[in-house]
């Protein structure tokens, strides 16, 4: 905001001239002019005074007491001042019908009177002693080169019955005894062009009304200009010296010395560090009359700083050093005396608890929440309504277990209480009321309520004022102590939970369903899995056939399989996943772990099953084959075969543990049936389905996405690709300690930027591979790297609902992306709003509507990155975080 100080405002507003310059008057025989300006001036002073408007005055006006004549913008005034400008013609002879040929009837008086009055316009007008201070120079700036602009300023009462006008003389030069008319201006100030360097000058104002000569000239002291080479000064003592309320907010008074040969030019810029606001503010001040000025438009109770500086031109290119104030705005109901059409209301009072125990529960109880009314409003409860916050203060640590409570509830503004229920045994809560009209909310006035069993209290915080201490009407105490006490005990327990797991796992003795033997550490372990022979067969029972896809340690093969010990079928096609030529004994190992947990996870139709392994001179595990390949190269095939357009397609299937490359030989076999709304959702079902099973088992998988998706026929698909799977037994939790490739665009938000994975994280990518089914095997957040969308998922971005999508699926992605892994819905509630769309024949998902094609650009998963840590500023869907694993081989994960 650059505003502009009125003296230019207004001039470039002026019916005749905005400024004066000297380089035009200095030839003008100077009786001659003088005359004429005053009869123009007088017939001016009477247009103005008969027909224009008076100007709507400013703040800035207020201060300064600038006078100014009416306006006379509007047609009237304009056909009347045309005699003014025209004394020339006059003094030739023309008639006022000559001289206003188009004009009308008003200009026709106004040159009459004129010339009525032609002889009487003189220099022994009325006298009436309102000039009564001296013409004062109040800055002075370099224009050009050769020039200096300085800017005069007179005071005049302001409550002049009729209007005036001003005409401006100056003497150049002491010798000088002759006075040159500049010309005549309405307002009393105004800046004079085109003076040398270096000289002496002085300035004489007449004041002209319709009359004529109202008093006797007034004269400023003799001034010399500037130097050319003087150096700029600034501003000093600069300070806020009144504060006023103007159009509903803040005007403040700002005062500075401008030392000797004032600058003309100065920039203010201020900002609040209220984080309501957050304001910027910039003016521009050109020539102020006097060194002070209106500050406009701040808010009410906030912290303001000030950075001032002065410039030597109306470019603002080249600035003084600054000067720096700090100011408090005043507080709005202060300022207004409680105008609460103007301001947010205050703080309600006498804000108390009372806990309400149930006889029948002791593990929750309610809370009765009282109050009265801020300050002079018990008058007036229809301008305003109270808010009530409530929300159970967790611990950080435990923040990732415990499931919020959190409400806000709103009443009217004649009610004084309120009865909060289910407050839970052994948690705070804290209880904030608000008062809140059109104008704002006031300050919270909080009590923390704990509920302990035997012992519930409620406590203010220590946001009170000290009129609300004084009159609680019942506190019970609750201190710091109390907090820091559970805190400690709980870090304790968490401490014992960790050392008895450590034991557990020393010695093998935990309980099946809370510490899975599998992740104990130990190469007595290893050799136990190698001598379980329950499920292993012959490596000669297998007939390699071709390879379905390479990981960095390891292979994928299409087998047929003769043992009739597992299969009863001859020729069982199975898919094998063995190690390559050259491997360590630490990937040996990661592929036997993996043997052990295909098998604690056991048979489900919609999962890549366990079929059997061999683990004596060649390791190898046996599973489903699906000779359909991966469920996103199959949708982005069906989509091909939608547009027939083959060229168009980017296939990309992001192969993580090999058992989903593409090799289009032998996989991803494009679909021969035509896909419909039913089928995707059956998709989406199996999914859920294989996915409320692995929960059902402790297992998460950590690597959901429609690339890790086999189909098993058109009809059936089965969950694959365990690499990064783990069990959470223990916490629901995992959090890895070793470094592994991650999926960014299909994670959730406590995975990427806490690495916590839980089910609820799965869920998460349901939601993603949801969005992968719809799209017809669309590549997630399109055209968005991951430097970007780490920041966007913080701030709340969620991806767009697709052009085919309906507003119910779209409802369910963004249910599972929620920014809190307890609202999101369980796979269980997933499943059940799938069976009824299913159920439903309404129209889901239209795949006759056309897609974006930055849907379909190369997914990121083929752009990796060999990092050390986890870092979510990297612009990489993977980020590999150990040299030795990958997601091929199961990694065996540490100690706690």
């Amino acid at each position: 905001m650059a505003l502009v100080l009125y003296c230019f405002a207004f001039l470039l507003n002026c019916s005749w001239i905005s400024y004066i310059d000297t380089a035009n008057v200095t030839n003008v025989v100077d009786d001659k002019t003088y005359i004429q300006e005053i009869r123009k001036g007088s017939c001016m002073a009477r247009c103005y005074d008969q027909y224009g408007k008076k100007n709507n005055e400013s703040v800035q006006d207020d201060l300064y007491h600038v006078y100014q004549a009416n306006d006379c913008s509007n047609t009237q005034c304009k056909s009347c001042i045309v005699p003014c400008g025209n004394i020339t013609k006059i003094r030739q002879g023309k008639t006022c019908k000559e001289i206003c040929l188009r004009q009308g009837i008003i200009c026709i008086s106004s040159c009459e009177v004129l010339m009525a009055n032609w002889n009487s316009l003189g220099i022994t007008g009325v006298t009436g002693g309102k000039h009564n201070e001296p013409v004062r120079v109040t800055c002075q700036h370099i224009a050009t080169e050769d020039t200096v602009t300085v800017f005069l300023n007179w005071n005049v009462d302001s409550n002049y019955a009729t209007n005036v006008v001003f005409i401006v003389s100056l003497l150049r030069g002491k010798s000088t005894k002759t006075w040159k008319t500049l010309g005549q201006i309405k307002r009393a100030v105004v800046p004079i062009n085109g003076l040398t360097f270096d000289t002496d000058y002085m300035f004489r104002v007449t004041l002209v009304s319709k009359e004529g000569v109202i008093e006797p000239p007034k004269e400023s002291e003799w001034i010399k200009t500037m130097k050319a080479t003087d150096t700029l000064h600034r501003p000093s003592q600069a300070k806020i010296d009144g504060q006023k309320v103007h159009n509903g907010l803040v005007s403040v008074l700002l005062k500075w010395n401008s030392g000797k040969d004032p600058p003309c030019y100065y920039r203010l810029h201020w900002m609040t560090n209220n984080p309501l606001f957050s304001d910027y503010s910039r003016d521009e001040l050109t020539a102020p009359p006097i060194s002070k000025y209106w500050i406009n438009n701040l808010h009410f109770g906030s912290n303001y700083t000030l950075h001032m500086s002065s410039y030597s031109n109306s470019d603002f290119n080249t600035g003084s050093a600054e000067i720096v104030v700090w100011f408090v705005t005043a507080d709005c109901l202060d300022a207004t005396n409680y105008d609460y059409y103007v301001c947010a209301p205050g703080r309600p009072r006498n804000v108390t608890g009372d806990i309400i125990l149930k006889p029948d529960n002791t593990s929750t109880c309610s809370v009765n929440i009282s109050w009265t009314p801020p300050y002079h409003m018990e008058s007036s409860p229809e301008l305003f309504s109270y808010l009530i916050r409530l929300y159970k203060v967790i611990p950080i640590y435990l923040s990732q277990y415990i499931e919020p409570h959190q409400e806000a509830i709103q009443v009217s503004g004649d009610r004084n209480w309120i009865e909060i229920n289910d407050i839970q045994w052994d948690y705070n809560y804290s209880v904030s009321v608000q008062a809140v009209s059109t104008k704002g909310h006031s300050k919270p006035v909080t009590l923390i309520v704990t509920n302990e069993g035997c012992q519930p209290s409620v406590a203010l915080e220590s946001t009170a004022t000290a009129d609300d201490k004084s009159n609680l009407n019942l506190i019970f105490g609750v201190s710091a102590g109390i907090l820091v006490i559970m805190i400690a005990l709980s870090i304790s327990i968490l401490h014992r939970i960790k050392v008895r797991r450590n034991k557990e796992c020393s010695t093998n003795e935990g309980r099946g369903e809370e510490l899975n033997p599998l992740y104990c550490h130990g190469t007595d372990y290893i050799t136990h899995l190698q001598e379980d022979n329950s499920s292993e067969i012959e490596f000669s029972s297998l007939t390699l056939l071709d390879v379905l896809g390479e990981g960095a340690f390891g292979k994928v093969y299409r087998a047929k399989l003769n043992d009739n010990k597992l299969s009863k079928e001859k020729d069982l096609i199975v898919a094998v996943k063995m190690l390559k030529d050259f491997h360590d004994a630490h990937e040996k190992k990661s592929l036997l772990m993996e043997i052990e947990f295909m098998k604690q996870l056991g048979s489900h139709p919609h999962i890549v099953s366990f079929i059997g392994c061999c683990k004596r001179d060649t390791v190898c595990l046996l599973m489903d084959y699906c000779r359909l390949g991966d469920l996103r190269s199959f949708l982005l095939h069906y989509r091909q075969r939608l547009q027939k357009d083959y060229g168009t397609l980017h296939h990309s299937s992001g192969s993580d543990s090999g058992m989903n490359s593409s090799a289009e030989s032998a996989f991803s076999s494009p679909p021969s049936t035509e896909l419909h709304q039913d089928r995707l959702l059956s998709y989406a079902r199996q999914i859920v389905l294989a996915m409320e099973y692995m929960a059902s088992k402790k297992f998460i998988h950590r690597d959901l996405a429609a690339r890790n998706i086999l189909m098993y026929d058109e009809e059936r698909l089965k969950v694959s690709d365990f690499g990064l799977t783990r069990d959470i037994y223990e916490r629901n939790l995992y959090q890895p300690t070793s470094a592994r490739k991650l999926p960014y665009k299909w994670m959730a938000l406590e995975a990427i930027f806490d690495q916590v994975f839980t089910i609820k994280s799965d869920i998460w990518s349901f939601g993603i591979v949801l969005w992968e089914i719809v799209t017809l095997g669309g590549s997630p957040y399109p055209g968005i790297p991951n430097k970007d969308l780490f920041n966007l998922l913080k701030e709340g971005y969620r991806m767009e609902k697709p052009e085919n999508c309906s507003l119910e699926v779209y409802q369910m992605m963004l249910s599972v992306w929620h920014p809190n892994p307890y609202c999101r819905p369980s796979f269980t509630e997933l499943k059940k709003k799938l069976e009824g769309m299913l159920e439903q024949t309404k129209p889901y998902i239209n795949l006759s509507v056309s897609i974006s094609k930055d849907y379909y650009e190369s997914s990121s998963l083929s752009d990796h990155s060999d990092r050390g840590t986890l870092h979510p500023n990297d612009n990489t869907t993977y980020v590999e975080m150990s040299t030795k694993d990958s997601i091929l081989t199961y990694e065996t994960p540490l100690n706690g």
